[in-house]
């Protein structure tokens, strides 16, 4: 029996646990891709408060696996959107409480955060074979800013990299 080219979320979480920074990092991140929050997890923080995103992690996976599928074991469209409600919930719980004038400043900054984590899973525009690690925010004429998402090769043959 072969290994499954993806880890399951169970093997993800399993790896939020590992001595290498790397492992850590890139587990968190396919767990923010698959569903959309970090439950308190970061990658560089202490390992006393990485222990403890961890066991929230273990508890998550639990309660998705009693309540049906969760990403990596099943229906990955349903648990995507099971996740993203969940992060829905948590936004909102949040939220609360902060005045009405600050709340459209922390829905921006939150955005702005989810498309610069789309955006750095994304392919080329250009080639369309490379992953985008040149971000290149553009102002048009009608003042409309754009984003062009580039590989860094793309990104120096157009002259969009610093010299």
């Amino acid at each position: 029996m072969t290994e499954p080219l993806e880890p399951t979320t169970e093997q993800l979480i399993e790896a939020l646990e590992s001595e290498d920074a790397f492992e850590r990092r890139e587990a968190q991140e396919e767990l923010l891709r698959l569903t959309r929050q970090t439950l308190g997890f970061e990658w560089n923080d202490p390992a006393s408060a990485r222990e403890d995103a961890v066991l929230r992690w273990k508890m998550w996976l639990k309660r998705h696996r009693r309540g049906g599928a969760g990403p990596g074991a099943g229906s990955s469209k349903t648990a995507d959107i099971e996740g993203a409600m969940v992060g829905l919930d948590q936004l909102k719980n949040a939220l609360k409480g902060i005045p009405p004038e600050q709340l459209e400043a922390h829905l921006a900054q939150i955005l702005t955060k989810m498309q610069a984590a789309e955006a750095a899973r994304s392919k080329c525009e250009q080639c369309g074979e490379t992953r985008a690690t040149v971000h290149v925010t553009e102002c048009g004429a009608d003042g409309e800013l754009r984003q062009r998402n580039l590989c860094e090769d793309c990104a120096s043959e157009h002259g969009d990299l610093p010299g």
